[in-house]
């Protein structure tokens, strides 16, 4: 997962530089492995070497890394803090907390409670269950073509944007401009977060929108005339910052 980067596994370090997601599905399967990926997740600094990964991956490849590899990607990227992990922990030991592992079929409201089917990882039937509330917590949701916001709906309807096929957010060219539906840029419009997760799919860190913002208002400098550029640097460093 961490291209560029090593992990040294019972002695042995391996390098994942050419690795695909199907190779990438044994790795995370190695409980060792995991564990000292989450233990030295932070020193290993993978983030910077991930957008190249993303980028050197096939459709199917992309599709595959989401379906079988996102969610313990997921699990160590976005670590709880030590406090809260400590109370879940003594909840699942006390027996007030159950994990249940499956995917949500769906879910609706029940009267004064909350019904949810649930289908049980390595099961093919679902399971009904009812609960005084559900909190939705499984992340970003990037997928705009299920979108009820009006003006979103407004630009995909008339091929002013276009969803990312994997439901990652917007189409957007490596400079992040947004795509129209005949893949072409649309002027004068960029998209940066988690909306450009099809392109990038890291980009939601203040390290990785920092740098991605300074490299965007780069070239857009490249393309302000000079006069326009020279009102910029000479005006206060008030009205700078309001820029």
């Amino acid at each position: 997962v961490l291209v560029g980067s090593g992990v040294t596994v019972g002695g042995q370090k391996r390098q994942v530089e050419d690795a695909r997601a199907v190779n990438l599905l044994a790795i995370m399967k190695d409980a060792d492995f995991r564990l000292k990926l989450a233990g030295q997740f932070r020193e290993l600094k993978g983030r910077p070497h991930v957008q190249a990964f993303w980028g050197g991956l096939s459709a199917a490849e992309r599709a595959r890394f989401l379906r079988h590899i996102r969610v313990w990607w997921e699990t160590y990227r976005h670590r709880m803090a030590p406090r809260a992990a400590q109370e879940v922990d003594e909840a699942l030991s006390s027996g007030r907390l159950r994990l249940v592992t499956g995917r949500l079929v769906r879910a609706g409201v029940a009267g004064d409670a909350v019904s949810a089917l649930i289908r049980p990882r390595g099961s093919l039937k679902a399971e009904p269950h009812t609960f005084d509330g559900l909190i939705r917590a499984t992340g970003l949701e990037t997928d705009i073509s299920r979108t009820t916001h009006p003006l979103i709906q407004h630009m995909v309807a008339s091929g002013t944007i276009l969803p990312d096929p994997l439901g990652l957010g917007i189409r957007t060219s490596s400079n992040y401009e947004v795509l129209d539906a005949a893949d072409c840029p649309v002027p004068g419009l960029y998209c940066i977060g988690a909306l450009a997760r099809g392109h990038c799919w890291e980009l939601t860190a203040v390290g990785e929108l920092r740098s991605a913002v300074y490299a965007l208002s780069r070239r857009l400098c490249d393309r302000t005339p000079d006069r326009s550029r020279r009102d910029v640097a000479d005006a206060p460093s008030a009205h700078r910052a309001s820029c």
